[in-house]
């Protein structure tokens, strides 16, 4: 039985393909020159809007660090779980109309960790093997992200809503595939970089409340509405976060 369990573990298509299915999400060559010119723009894009709107309405500005949960959805491929993640960044709001609205701005790294699971049972058709199976993945993205809202100012609230575009800056990706089968433990373990797409974009809505003058508290919630991954067969991924955190007006 042994030597059968081993062949079978080894020479099997319907084991390897579960085996490989992180493999699914394909290595591709970093275009590191192409994501630095892209970066560029981006920079260049937000000095432009940053400085030419100061001229005409008076300007707040400062920095934040949040906390909170991400999720990387799947429609297809396993039960999206989510876990903790990360926002940190510079903003800036202009008064527009009135001291009552703005328009808000800004760049901020934006932290995604995704959990998910799978599991079954299955019984080779040819050899009569019943085996039990249980996939785990994490995935861990950073973007670059400048944001573009529009919000009011009511006592000492804040509320406001707008898009967000988002640039690629690292992920890596961790699988791990155990087969339980005649009472042992098989468990193959892998990390590489996912196909990820350089891009995504999305709406974003969030509240802040003033502790103090120049501190805030605030809530943010980020919908992605780009797919992410780009290997063919795996369903359609985005991304979604929610966090809380401390801002400070400088």
């Amino acid at each position: 039985m042994d030597g059968d369990a081993a062949s079978f573990f080894t020479n099997n298509q319907n084991l390897n393909r579960y085996v490989n299915l992180s493999r699914s999400l394909t290595l591709r060559p970093e275009c590191i020159s192409y994501k630095f010119l892209a970066l560029k723009k981006i920079i260049f894009v937000l000095i432009i809007l940053v400085t030419s709107t100061a001229v005409f309405s008076q300007v707040e500005y400062g920095i934040y660090f949040k906390t909170g949960v991400s999720n990387i959805s799947n429609t297809t491929r396993f039960n999206a779980e989510y876990s903790f993640s990360g926002d940190f960044g510079f903003f800036t709001d202009f008064e527009v109309i009135n001291e009552h609205y703005f328009v808000g701005t800004g760049i901020h790294m934006q932290l995604i960790k995704g959990f998910e699971t799978d599991e079954g049972d299955y019984e080779d058709p040819f050899t009569g093997f019943n085996y039990t199976w249980y996939q785990e993945e994490k995935v861990l993205i950073s973007y670059l992200a400048i944001p573009v809202d529009f919000g009011f100012k009511i006592k000492s609230f804040k509320f406001y809503t707008g898009l967000q575009a988002s640039i690629l800056m690292t992920s890596k990706q961790k699988s791990v595939y155990e087969t339980i089968f005649d009472g042992k433990d098989f468990v193959n373990t892998e990390v590489i970089n996912p196909q990820i797409d350089e891009y995504d974009f999305g709406w974003r809505i969030g509240a802040a409340y003033n502790l103090l003058d120049n501190i805030a508290f605030t809530l943010d919630f980020y919908q992605g509405l780009n797919n992410i991954i780009l290997a063919g067969d795996n369903g359609v991924a985005k991304i979604s976060q929610a966090t809380a955190g401390i801002s400070v007006t400088l």
